[in-house]
Formats: C-alpha cells, sequence, structure tokens
C-alpha cells in the first residue's frame, strides 16, 4: 500500500471517529483492520433514513404484478403491468393491463389509500371494479422511495409486485 493512499484511509477513519487509525499508520495491513472496526466500540456512521414519510412516495411508479390467485376468485396465473400513482398524502390510483389466467383486462382503474409507516413499510387499499372487490397490499420502501417491494394480502391471492418509481429525482 502506498503512503498517500494508507494517510488518506488513516484520515477517513480518524475524520469518522472509527478504531483502528493507529494499526494503519503503524504500518499494518488493511486487513488487520477490517476486525477492529468490527469489533471496535467506536461509533460508526448511521447510513440509514431515520424515518419514512407518505411524502416520500409522491409520484408515478411502474408497477409488475406476477403470481397466481389459487383460490376465491378467478383461479390461475396473472401477471399485470401499468402505473400506480401516489398523491403524497393518503390516495393512490392506479391503471394497469392485467392477464388473468390469459384473460386480457386492458386499462383497469382502481383507486385508494395508502399508508406509510416511520419503518419503511406500510399498506395499500384498492377498490378494484367489480366483481373483483378490494385489494389488500403490503409493501416496504427501498432506495429512498425510489421502490417498493409488494405483497398481496389477500385470501388466495399469491401476488408480489415490484414498484419503480418512473422519473428518478435528482436532487
Amino acid at each position: 500500500m502506498t503512503r498517500k493512499y494508507q494517510a488518506g484511509i488513516v484520515f477517513t477513519i480518524a475524520l469518522l471517529g472509527l478504531p483502528g487509525a493507529a494499526a494503519l499508520h503503524s504500518g499494518r495491513n488493511l486487513l488487520r483492520l477490517v476486525p477492529s472496526v468490527q469489533a471496535g466500540g467506536g461509533a460508526r456512521p448511521d447510513f440509514s433514513i431515520a424515518t419514512c414519510t407518505s411524502e416520500m412516495l409522491e409520484g408515478s411508479y411502474a408497477i409488475t404484478t406476477t403470481g397466481s390467485i389459487v383460490s376465491l376468485g378467478p383461479v390461475g396465473l396473472v401477471a399485470e403491468v401499468g402505473v400506480i400513482k401516489f398523491d403524497g398524502d393518503v390516495g393512490v390510483e392506479q391503471t394497469t393491463t392485467v392477464s388473468l389466467n390469459g384473460a386480457i383486462i386492458q386499462n383497469r382503474t382502481s383507486q385508494g389509500t395508502y399508508v406509510v409507516y416511520p419503518d419503511c413499510t406500510g399498506t395499500i387499499t384498492l377498490t378494484l371494479p367489480p366483481p373483483a372487490g378490494a385489494s389488500n397490499l403490503r409493501f416496504v420502501i427501498l432506495d429512498h422511495g425510489d421502490e417498493l417491494r409488494v405483497i398481496n394480502t389477500g385470501t388466495g391471492r399469491v401476488l408480489v409486485s415490484d414498484v419503480k418509481r418512473q422519473h428518478i429525482r435528482r436532487w
């Protein structure tokens, strides 16, 4: 390891207040630093979001859903693609093209509500066109609100969705 590179690592570790800077400064190799950082009692930077809010989901997202309906409805395979829009408060609307066991339904529109919890999980309740009724979903927020992973929690539903922001904010 070059002295310049070594000095940069020592400075960075010292700046973060992590133990192990002395080990590098004395010429020990970087592999010996890793256990000292992990085992040390020093403060570690927290790169997590402190809390999530409904405002962070405001905007349009692409949604893809796959899975099966195994009971209580048209039994069979499901595939769906479309757009879901969150209003930044509690309202949500979705327009998709759905394949229900090979039968295609275009421009299926539904509205509903959503709740975001501080731990970056949440729920969505959609009112689907008749005869479907309500769809209940649970989700987890990823990448500061740019992605969601969703599961349908309705009886007889084995459906998961990937949801990605259509226009990622660049600020």
